[in-house]
């Protein structure tokens, strides 16, 4: 069982590849290669690993997984699939289509981005010395109570 999908995503779209593999060696042998590909061209633009909310990725990843198990079994038909996977791909890293999720939202592009804390600034409350001498910081406390009562954090 993958992070994005399961056996079961990929055989209700396609039914056919239940005769190819069951679910277990679906789950174990291809999709997560499957999931591995849509990350692998996406991790640039999008923090990974994605999940199930994500529908494009669970649309791509199924289509994937129907590619690499039809391969052998139907190749032009794969080939075909394989196509429009990579253009949808290209649309998403040139920024031409979105990632939208279940609730509808688009999922926001994170190139170039730089990582950011809401604990920025603050000490860590653990470290290399005595546990019994660690504190969280009182200020830390008091703006996290002012954002979430106030919506500031001063």
């Amino acid at each position: 069982m993958g992070h994005i999908i399961d056996a079961a995503d990929a055989a209700n779209r396609y039914p056919e590849l239940l005769q190819i593999a069951d679910s277990v060696v679906m789950n174990a042998s291809f999709i997560a290669q499957a999931e591995a590909y849509v990350e692998g061209n996406l991790y640039s633009q999008y923090t990974t690993p994605f999940s199930y909310n994500n529908m494009t990725a669970v649309d791509l990843t199924i289509d994937v997984v129907y590619c690499k198990m039809m391969r052998n079994k139907q190749p032009k038909l794969a080939a075909e699939v394989q196509k429009t996977v990579d253009a949808r791909i290209g649309a998403i890293q040139k920024g031409t289509l979105r990632m939208m999720t279940t609730s509808g939202d688009a999922v926001g592009a994170t190139a170039g981005a730089v990582s950011w804390s809401n604990t920025d600034g603050y000490a860590p409350p653990t470290g290399l010395g005595n546990q019994l001498d660690f504190v969280v910081s009182s200020q830390q406390q008091y703006d996290e109570e002012q954002e979430r009562l106030y919506g500031v954090n001063p």
